[in-house]
């Protein structure tokens, strides 16, 4: 039977093989849609570091 936690465990996201999962994957692929689509720019084009917070706030005209 296999164990399931209702809770998150911070050591679950050193586990490599968490990138190459299906759902994750697919959450990945919609993420870099929507960064386009509102950002104007690709995952890769934006810097870390809240790149893409300044630029969303400069849209809505908080900056």
């Amino acid at each position: 039977m296999p164990v399931t936690r209702p809770y998150h465990v911070p050591a679950d996201l050193d586990h490599p093989d968490l990138f190459s999962k299906r759902d994750y994957l697919q959450f990945q692929e919609a993420r870099d849609r929507m960064m386009h689509y509102l950002f104007g720019h690709t995952a890769t084009e934006l810097e870390l570091g809240g790149t893409k917070a300044h630029i969303l706030a400069g849209r809505l005209g908080m900056i």
